[in-house]
Order: C-alpha cells, then structure tokens, then sequence
C-alpha cells in the first residue's frame, strides 16, 4: 500500500505503507487518498471504496477515478445514517434510484446525482425569456479570482503567441482588475510592487499546503508535521535541526514520532500565516484560520495613521479593493509545495 502524505522525502517506509515522492501510484495495488482525487488525479484503479464526499460535484469527481479509458471498474459507496439526514442532496438521490431500476445508464446516475447543482444555476424556470441553457452568474468572488486568472495570462510569456486576443475578449471585470493591478505594478514603492507581483503569482496556486518540517527518529524513521506544531513545541524547537538538500528543514528527536505526534494531539496549536504588505518590506502576521478578514481588519487600522504617506494610502486603498472583490491575500511562500491527490 502507498501512503504518500509526507512527499518530503524520496521513498521510506512505515509498517504496511510506503511514502515518499519518487513512488509511482501505478505500481501499487492498494492506495489510500484523500478528497483532494476529486481534482482529476489520474489511476488505473478498478475498484474504490469511498463516502460521498462533500456535494454532488465531489462525489462525481471521486467516481471518476475509477473505470478510465476501457479499464472496468466498481464503486462502493460508504454512508452514515447522520450523511443521510444532513445531506439532502444524497438523500435525494438515494430515494430517486430506489425509485427506479436495479441497473441505470451511468449518464442519466449523473444527471440525477447533478440535478440540484444545475437547478440552483438555471434561469429557464425563473426567467420566461431565458434561452434554454442560460445559467446564473457565478459568486462575485469566483467572477472577481477569474478576472485575476485573465489578467495572469495576459502578463504569462507565452502571450505573443496570441497576442491582441486577451485584450479583444477581455471581459470588464478582468479590464478592471487589470488597472488596479498596473497601477500598483507602476507604483515607485518596490513594496507595493513586489505585492501586485505576488498578487498576479495567487492565480497559480491550485491550494495552500502548509509548511511541513521533518522529524527524524533514531532509526532514521522520518514523517513529515505542519509547521505551526514545529514551532509551537518546546521540545522540538530545541532539537538539534539542519537544512536537507531540498531546503526542508529536519529535526533530529529522541523519541518515537508516534509519541509526539500523540502528544501535540493534532491541530490545536493556533496557526499563523506571513502575508505581504502593500506598502512596506516585510510581512505582517494573520490568523491562519480567516486571513482575509485579519489581513484587512490590520491595513484599515493603518489607514487610519494619520501620518501615512499618500503613496502608501493609495496603494493600501488599491489593495484592500482587490482582496475585499477576490478574498486572496499574497501569502509570504516559504516551504510551500504541492499535493499529488494520494496520502
């Protein structure tokens, strides 16, 4: 079985389960993941075992994993009476089905599975002059992050390939994010550019993985744990420490990690982020837990310094304008990496 939670190190074992990044998910016949196989991570499984997942959209992502091409295939799936009664989108496709046949077409499983997501974005049965096929715009926040997603394609390098089209089609949000953004790029504060900079780069990040710092028994045993339990543990933080060559940093400890990690009981520990300020070098500190609202609760308060420069106000007025429309702040990336969709 393949347990590749820890991707910091190349390849080790932990009793049944092998982890590491240089394992190749194809090899093995038994994988144990995460929801994150509802981003389109690709295996040639035959069978999964697995709870519906969030909303009818994650549970057909999950499906999918299964059966790819014209390899065969199973799903189990595992529900709760408690799944039932809290989620009426699979309580009603529960019924729909007892309803029918033993045996329906995986196309009209879907249909049903997605009938209430479509429902909710419609605007045929609300709006008597809607052609067939119209739906309801997307939350402002999700229009606002596409408009960012624009503007980064329209800056990426590859754009003389079909330069001249970006700016044909460019819808009027994407106009104006790309104005609050050169405006901040334009600024003579390196600050306030290095923030747009980083603002532009939040349009590649898929998720935020947390840091992760490396524990190394005795025996040479490694895992890897968030930072914030790292650095909110006297004992670990004391540990001698050293720089691998992958710049992760790895803590030498006494004692089974098992112990430890029984010890710090889990997520309890608070967790902070370092984000980026729009008008000076530096980072400020936010709770991890509501970064928007911290970040922006802190730059209203330096707005209102009755001392701050009229550069630096425009830029923290311009910034606060894009992360109150997108809900990103630019976090400070320091050992961040991605996820692979197995654990």
């Amino acid at each position: 079985m393949i347990n590749s939670m820890d991707d910091s190190v190349d390849r080790a074992e932990d009793g049944r389960f092998t982890f590491g990044h240089l394992n190749d998910p194809t090899r093995f016949k038994v994988l144990i993941a995460t929801s994150s196989v509802e981003m389109g991570v690709t295996f040639r499984a035959g069978l999964i075992l697995m709870e519906p997942g969030h909303d009818p959209c994650s549970f057909v992502q999950r499906i999918g994993r299964v059966a790819r091409g014209d390899l065969p295939g199973s799903v189990i799936v595992s529900f709760s009476r408690s799944q039932i009664d809290r989620l009426g989108w699979l309580r009603a496709v529960r019924t729909e089905l007892e309803r029918g046949p033993d045996r329906v077409p995986v196309g009209d499983f879907v249909r049903a599975l997605l009938r209430g997501t479509r429902e909710r974005f419609d605007l045929s049965g609300s709006d008597p002059d809607a052609e067939d096929g119209n739906f309801r715009k997307m939350p402002q926040t999700a229009m606002w992050c596409a408009a960012l997603f624009w503007v980064a394609m329209e800056r990426a390098e590859w754009r003389s390939v079909i330069r001249g089209s970006f700016r044909e089609f460019r819808p009027p949000k994407a106009a104006r994010m790309g104005a609050m953004l050169a405006r901040l790029l334009g600024s003579e504060n390196r600050a306030t550019q290095a923030w747009a900079k980083a603002f532009i780069e939040e349009a590649k990040t898929l998720r935020v993985i947390v840091e992760k710092v490396i524990l190394v028994e005795p025996s040479g045993l490694s895992k890897g744990i968030p930072w914030h339990l790292y650095a909110s543990t006297p004992e670990l933080v004391d540990a001698p420490s050293y720089l691998d060559d992958r710049d992760a940093l790895r803590v030498r400890v006494g004692r089974p990690i098992a112990e430890i990690e029984t010890e710090l009981g889990g997520l309890r520990a608070r967790r902070r982020e370092e984000a980026l300020s729009p008008h000076q070098q530096g980072t400020i500190m936010v709770d991890a837990e509501k970064v928007r609202e911290d970040w922006c609760r802190q730059m209203d308060r330096i707005l209102s310094s009755p001392g701050l420069m009229e550069r630096d106000r425009d830029a923290i007025e311009t910034a606060l304008t894009i992360v109150r429309l997108t809900g990103i702040v630019p976090i400070h990336k320091g050992l961040h990496g991605a996820e692979n969709g197995i654990i």
